[in-house]
């Protein structure tokens, strides 16, 4: 972001900001931001904030200290501009914990380039992740800035700049058969007030349409055959189950072709 009202530069507004009346125990994993701020606007941040496999490209890192913020958590991240002013790590207050920063080249603390953990919030890649892509994507012992993230992906090629709603994540929409599919899925989402899925349909071909949801482990959870209308239309598929949450396929078929959407709802 940019600000326009302060003597500082207009490109040095924190993407990741601790701007709140004591904000404590949030965690901030995996993004790829320019500037890190831990600011003294609203007075003393609270403790046990965590900054695990981030980078920031600009900026970096940089705390406030009227008054500083104690007990933080930095795991893991990255700063990597070398520039003149930028690239910055002030880390001010006490009773940090900091281990395998990779700041310009240069592990912080010295001695800490080992880091086991993968994820302080997932315990596998999550359902948005690409399966060729290596999970985690930043931080040690990979080499600085030698990969990028999902978002950053779809940042750099100007499409799909967001891919899910709050509660539904699409990782791959895929033909299962060889032969062109008639129809295309053109939007995707679970819809909590009617507790159901919500699929729109683009088809010329007006033979019947099946959705299947199943769990994960191929426990079927909802079914409907769909007459379909010519163009662009929506379709609901209730929910048997009221309380499904977790990793879901959906089946989707029509005139022998079969495309599969797997997305997480929580």
């Amino acid at each position: 972001p940019y600000w326009t009202d302060v003597a500082l530069p207009a490109n040095s507004a924190g993407d990741i900001v601790l701007h709140g009346n004591y904000p404590y125990a949030n965690l901030f994993e995996g993004n790829i931001v320019q500037h890190i701020v831990i600011d003294d606007s609203h007075g003393k941040n609270g403790p046990f904030n965590t900054y695990f496999r981030n980078r920031a490209e600009l900026y970096g890192i940089f705390m406030n200290n009227a008054p500083a913020t104690d007990s933080l958590n930095f795991v893991g991240n990255e700063v990597t501009n070398t520039n003149f002013l930028m690239g910055l790590y002030i880390i001010n207050g006490t009773g940090h914990f900091q281990h395998g920063n990779n700041i310009k080249g240069n592990i912080t603390p010295a001695g800490t380039n080992i880091l086991n953990d993968t994820s302080c919030f997932y315990p596998a890649p999550p359902p948005y992740w690409l399966p060729q892509l290596n999970f985690p994507l930043i931080g040690v012992p990979l080499p600085i800035s030698s990969l990028i993230n999902p978002a950053k992906t779809r940042y750099i090629s100007g499409i799909d700049l967001a891919t899910c709603t709050d509660t539904t994540y699409i990782t791959t929409i895929n033909k299962v058969q060889r032969q062109s599919c008639s129809f295309d899925i053109t939007a995707y989402y679970f819809d909590n007030i009617r507790h159901g899925l919500n699929v729109t349909i683009q088809t010329l071909n007006l033979q019947p349409v099946e959705v299947k949801l199943f769990t994960i482990n191929g426990s079927l959870l909802a079914a409907l055959d769909i007459k379909p209308v010519k163009g662009k239309a929506e379709y609901f598929i209730p929910l048997n189950n009221t309380r499904a949450t977790g990793l879901f396929n959906t089946i989707i078929t029509q005139s022998g072709c079969t495309k599969t959407i797997k997305f997480a709802h929580r």
